[in-house]
């Protein structure tokens, strides 16, 4: 992909962004629930082979509002660090950060609450001289135990394809901390 086919598609997904953002804010304003977190932990390349090392660190920050009973909407933005580049060879330092839209299907367990999520989001990876930036796929599990009222710990597995010249795929295993309102 070209330089300006990439700048097309950052400018597409910073409007999509802009939208989804300006119909999340009024819920909040209207007092509708919604929470916000941080996670950390670490990720896999799947290029390498199925080895379930999660020897590179994965960071995220999400915020969400719900938009039916039991389903809400979120907004994360996330940074994977890679020792695998997207072509399978080995990296001494490279990058994926990410920000994505998913919907999330929560079930209240005896034990608090259990999910599961997915959706679309664009990617930028950097591995060397390899600058890139091109959409991807996202979904995943999540278990939140809860702390008090509004805190709790939040357990996640997410599964992530992007969409580079080379087909990039990898897990993140993350905890964290979040916030309910």
């Amino acid at each position: 992909m070209n330089a300006i086919g990439s700048t097309r598609i950052v400018t597409a997904m910073k409007r999509t962004l802009l939208l989804v953002s300006l119909a999340v804010l009024p819920s909040l304003a209207a007092a509708q629930p919604f929470h916000f977190g941080i996670v950390g932990g670490g990720a896999d390349s799947l290029e390498d082979g199925f080895d379930l090392d999660f020897d590179d660190q994965t960071f995220e920050v999400f915020a969400g509002a719900r938009i039916d009973v039991g389903t809400m909407f979120n907004i994360r933005v996330g940074r994977t660090d890679l020792e695998v580049g997207p072509d399978g060879s080995p990296v001494s330092e490279g990058r994926i950060e990410y920000v994505a839209g998913q919907v999330e299907y929560q079930f209240d367990e005896i034990w608090g609450s259990s999910s599961f999520f997915g959706g679309p989001g664009l990617y930028r990876a950097r591995a060397g001289a390899l600058e890139e930036t091109n959409f991807g796929l996202s979904g995943g599990v999540s278990a939140t135990f809860p702390l008090t009222r509004r805190f709790g710990f939040l357990l996640e597995l997410a599964y992530h394809w992007v969409n580079l010249d080379e087909k990039y795929t990898f897990l993140t295993v993350a905890g964290g901390l979040k916030i309910a309102f």
